[in-house]
């Protein structure tokens, strides 16, 4: 498996002193690249309400699983204090140290994938790791998508329901015009769950019914269709 990424960027967020709903920027994360077990040319930017109140810079950086730690090779930290009168910025140079940084970035480096290629689980835990980055769409998409993963089984009735219905309305179809009604069906269900997915990507709808709207609307046109067989 080949984890070696690029410009790895990500942002943590942490609510008001009022535990407001405004968010604030509390650490930016950003590394040249990633490639296992080690974050290389890594970058990390600690902020305080109204001014940054450190700069990190170092070579490489590795998690620390025993200590929970981030261990970093060759870089400088730089401390921002703009009450102190002189020498605002005090810089360190080290070789190598450790610091008490969370070990979000190297999960999500680790974990990140296409959405479509994970399960429910996966998607939940992804998910849990990036809601605090501030990333509004990628959270909502996420979400769409594991609720669009519940839904999806259903997809089976909805076109039994409507297939039973058609099947007995139109049954003198031969099979070529059979065949061009399914396709049709599955092209107008598939272009229904796109736009109702893409309103919950956007915050337009929640994300359980942009992915179970579609759904629901094919069981009331298979329902309705069922009742005018005999009509």
């Amino acid at each position: 498996l080949n984890l070696q990424k690029q410009d790895i960027f990500y942002t943590e967020y942490e609510l008001g002193k009022n535990q407001d709903t405004v968010k604030k920027l509390k650490k930016l994360y950003f590394a040249e690249r990633y490639t296992p077990p080690n974050l290389l040319g890594v970058t990390v930017i600690a902020f305080k309400p109204d001014h940054i109140q450190q700069i990190i810079t170092a070579q490489s950086a590795q998690w620390n699983q025993q200590q929970q730690v981030w261990d970093l090779v060759s870089g400088t930290i730089h401390h921002f204090d703009p009450e102190r009168e002189e020498n605002k910025n005090i810089i360190e140079e080290f070789s190598t140290t450790q610091l008490a940084l969370p070990k979000t970035i190297f999960e999500i480096v680790k974990k990140e994938r296409n959405l479509a290629d994970m399960n429910i689980r996966q998607g939940q835990e992804y998910l849990n790791l990036i809601k605090d980055s501030g990333k509004t769409r990628d959270i909502a998409k996420i979400r769409v998508t594991i609720q669009q993963k519940y839904a999806f089984p259903f997809i089976c009735v909805v076109f039994v329901l409507i297939g039973s219905a058609l099947g007995a309305k139109y049954s003198q179809l031969n099979r070529a015009k059979s065949f061009g009604l399914c396709v049709a069906i599955v092209f107008i269900y598939y272009c229904l769950g796109f736009a109702i997915g893409s309103l919950g990507i956007t915050g337009v709808i929640s994300p359980f019914w942009a992915a179970w709207l579609p759904n629901f609307i094919g069981l009331i046109v298979g329902g309705y269709l069922l009742t005018t067989v005999d009509n």
